[in-house]
């Protein structure tokens, strides 16, 4: 599955108040992650996606995706373990004088159809995998 969403940043969307967007997904396992920032945005237009408030997307902290007619596109293996299959985008603009929409992209799988795809992973593959990158371990 392959799921579409816009988010429209409207003038006066500051970090502080940020356009919110919060998006229903299925069980599964996202597998990529698309944003594409239209032309127009001249780096001004910041989106971020959060999973229950705990940002997952870009992976550093307090941090924003920024571009200009550029698609960002993220491969992970990111597990939507239980209900509810909720992600929330954040956007927010530098710029006063237009609004843009973004449009982000999640492509989710089934997963047993990930793990055929990508090789089975252990409990024990993925702690070592999220220390390797500096993150908790799984809740």
């Amino acid at each position: 599955m392959f799921y579409e969403f816009p988010i429209t940043v409207a003038v006066g969307k500051t970090r502080a108040d940020p356009a919110l967007q919060v998006i229903k997904l299925t069980q599964g396992l996202i597998h990529r992650l698309e944003i594409e920032f239209p032309d127009g945005c001249t780096g001004l237009v910041h989106v971020r996606v959060l999973w229950l408030d705990h940002q997952v997307w870009p992976t550093n902290p307090n941090e924003y995706f920024t571009s200009d007619g550029h698609v960002i596109i993220v491969d992970d293996y990111f597990e939507l373990y239980g209900p509810p299959y909720l992600l929330k985008i954040e956007g927010w603009s530098e710029a006063l004088t237009y609004s843009h929409t973004v449009t982000v992209r999640i492509g989710v799988l089934p997963k047993a159809v990930a793990d055929h795809v990508y090789g089975k992973m252990t409990k024990s593959d993925i702690a070592t995998l999220r220390e390797a990158f500096g993150l908790s371990p799984e809740e």
